[in-house]
């Protein structure tokens, strides 16, 4: 039996007299996250560019698909774009579209979907699992103190849609009673892989844990995720062609670096440390908890964090993490865990959800200067390319050249990557930077004084040195450099 002083400072019920301050802390949780995450879903719908670099390049991906009927071109001409990813995303964007909505608005919904989806999943989930339904969204609530997983739920962005899935399939495998059931688990687990290839990690979760609790049922679901990835395999070679399989196996490059590691990681991984102390606690507080499936896709997940190491990382790898550490903390929120004995428990969670709160606040506020600093300055920026509108643009982000109507010449970053690879021959792109075939570029630097932080990864040394000696600075717009093309004299 516990002694009263265990007693007080155990909360059976977070919504009791007890714990009132904490109870009106995590009510305000609820409405902090609903409306922030509102406004900025809000902001980037009625928006014609997003303040995040991949964002934009899938736009440009989506459009030029529209436009040209390739998904997965060849480099040996301009564009010089790859596409890392599977078609799932952009071929719901584009089926969405065909109802009249833009592209942009399309792949919006599509996130909104997923993330709604996800919510709902994961509120079936936690009840199942002995949460009420309040205690079950307090625990949602919590994801509004993610930068990682509230920025990615208004971008135009698969990562969201990609979580929708996984997290399906491991849904309906969470106690697997039914091989029917368990199959079905399987496709939705494979569709997410189509969805972004690093979800292979989310059914690798899945069929590991069955392989060692329910083995009768690991078949099924390898069968169903088998069966899904021929078939997704099957429609990727017959309607994009080889150069699909190039892009996303040969081109998929990235090289690992510690700065890059330790950088999102002190970004996403350090605002949540005492959520994460929590779901680790739980997770190996007894056999029962180490059996649990949630377990599995905590430890699963965090092991995959490995990955951000790979330059051009950024925070979308943290919001199936920050799934996973949030699915952990329902039973602690239910007093089904040991975890709040003691005076420390219950200020530290208060200290938690202000630190990451304000984290979260302080990075979606320079979202949004930057945002405002592109909307700013776009009408000027459009003004300055080419009239015509099949010209394409040398740009810093390709979604700036979209929401002015005009293709990217390329995405630089992967391009870059590729080049240093020994992937890609940058000398076609050198060339048609030295005879002329781009009059205008825009970059977010001087190329006489060079790029600095993220850009430095987007451009070789000889595209730097190819700017600066045929095109020259002839406005600058809020930072970004708009450079025209002058004629080498003899």
């Amino acid at each position: 039996m516990k002694d009263s002083k265990d007693s007080a400072n155990t909360p059976t019920s977070l919504h009791g007299q007890t714990h009132l301050g904490l109870a009106g802390t995590l009510h305000l949780q609820k409405f902090w996250t609903l409306g922030l995450l509102g406004l900025w879903m809000a902001l980037l719908f009625f928006s014609p560019v997003d303040p995040n670099y991949t964002s934009g390049e899938l736009l440009d991906h989506a459009y030029a698909w529209k436009e040209t009927g390739l998904l997965y071109p060849s480099l040996q001409s301009a564009p010089y774009r790859v596409l890392n990813y599977p078609p799932l995303y952009l071929a719901a964007t584009r089926w969405i579209s065909h109802l009249g909505l833009p592209l942009k608005a399309s792949g919006h919904l599509v996130v909104w979907a997923a993330v709604l989806g996800s919510a709902l999943l994961l509120n079936r989930w936690l009840v199942s699992q002995g949460n009420s339904r309040a205690q079950a969204l307090t625990v949602l609530s919590f994801l509004g103190a993610s930068y990682a997983a509230l920025s990615h739920a208004a971008l135009f962005h698969l990562q969201w849609p990609a979580v929708f899935l996984s997290l399906s399939g491991l849904f309906l495998l969470k106690e697997p009673k039914s091989l029917r059931m368990s199959f079905l688990a399987g496709i939705l687990l494979g569709l997410a892989c189509l969805m972004k290839q690093t979800q292979t990690l989310s059914a690798l979760i899945g069929l590991l844990w069955l392989l060692r609790y329910h083995r009768r049922h690991a078949l099924s679901t390898g069968a169903g995720l088998f069966l899904a990835g021929l078939a997704g395999g099957t429609w990727i070679h017959f309607v994009f062609g080889d150069l699909a399989w190039r892009h996303l196996i040969t081109y998929t490059v990235g090289s690992y670096s510690l700065r890059q590691l330790v950088r999102e990681w002190g970004a996403n991984v350090l605002p949540w440390l005492f959520f994460a102390f929590g779901a680790f606690r739980w997770a190996f507080e007894n056999p029962t908890h180490r059996r649990d499936l949630r377990t599995w896709f905590l430890v699963g997940t965090t092991l995959g964090l490995l990955a951000t190491g790979r330059i051009g990382s950024g925070a979308q790898y943290f919001v199936e993490w920050s799934v996973a550490v949030v699915l952990c903390w329902g039973p602690i929120l239910a007093g089904k865990a040991q975890f709040f004995h003691g005076r420390w428990a219950l200020p530290l969670l208060l200290i938690q959800l202000l630190v990451a709160d304000l984290a979260t606040a302080g990075r979606l506020t320079g979202d949004v200067f930057r945002l405002r600093q592109r909307l700013s300055m776009l009408p000027a920026l459009c003004e300055k390319l080419p009239k015509d509108p099949f010209a394409l643009v040398p740009i810093g982000e390709p979604g700036l050249a979209r929401a002015c109507g005009h293709g990217a010449a390329l995405h630089p970053f992967i391009m870059a990557e590729l080049s240093r690879e020994g992937l890609w021959d940058q000398t076609p792109f050198l060339k048609e930077l030295e005879n002329g075939t781009y009059p205008v570029a825009v970059l977010p630097f001087d190329p006489r004084e060079g790029p600095r932080g993220f850009d430095r990864e987007r451009w070789t040394p000889s595209m730097l040195m190819a700017f600066r000696r045929n095109y020259q600075v002839s406005e600058d717009l809020s930072g970004w450099k708009v450079l025209e093309y002058v004629r080498k004299r003899e």
